[in-house]
């Protein structure tokens, strides 16, 4: 699904730098887990966090370029898998192709490629989950991490959000960065290339 949408316009673009996509590794291992994929695009408009089936997530360049730390890109990434987790995104593109192309599926065992394109684009650009404060929270505190990054990241429509987690608990945590200083940048430049 995201490799049609790249492929198919000049503009949109998954990135690719080899040592950013090593940093994209390494936090994503640490925060989801290396069952999942985490692919940051460039040039569609409006992106920003995305899912997709499969256990992907998409973020978007200007999302990773606007944040300050690895720990509030893991709180957006958590949001997302939590968001895949209380709702099928499979459901969601049938749901978008409808009845002819989910026929196609059950006879051909495939969707229609402009189908699967167009739904791409469209959740990509489509405002971002709102994941639940206590369930985020939990997750960032079972990897050691303050939610705290992630609410300051918020913007300004997600105040409640906001103020959920900054309400909760204080839990003790081991200072243990997600990702060095040099590994931040370097995934900050992923589109660079």
């Amino acid at each position: 699904m995201l490799d049609g949408l790249t492929i198919s316009a000049s503009t949109e673009r998954i990135c690719a730098d080899p040592e950013g996509r090593q940093a994209m590794a390494t936090l994503r291992n640490r925060v989801l887990g290396s069952d999942w994929r985490v692919a940051v695009v460039a040039g569609v408009a409006g992106a920003q966090a995305a899912h997709l089936p499969g256990r992907v997530i998409v973020l978007g360049e200007a999302l990773i370029a606007r944040l300050d730390s690895p720990e509030a890109l893991a709180g957006w990434m958590v949001a997302e898998a939590q968001a895949r987790a209380t709702s099928d995104p499979l459901l969601d593109v049938l749901d978008y192709a409808g009845t002819r192309a989910t026929l196609a599926l059950l006879t051909t065992g495939e969707l229609p490629e402009g189908s699967v394109r167009d739904y791409a684009r469209r959740r990509i650009a489509r405002t971002p989950a709102l994941p639940d404060a206590e369930a985020l929270g939990s997750w960032l505190d079972g990897i050691g991490i303050s939610s705290t990054p992630y609410a300051l990241s918020l913007p300004a429509d997600r105040s409640a959000l906001s103020q959920a987690l900054a309400d909760r608990p204080m839990v003790e945590r081991i200072p243990s960065p997600l990702l060095s200083d040099g590994e931040w940048l370097t995934l900050q430049a992923i589109c660079a290339n």
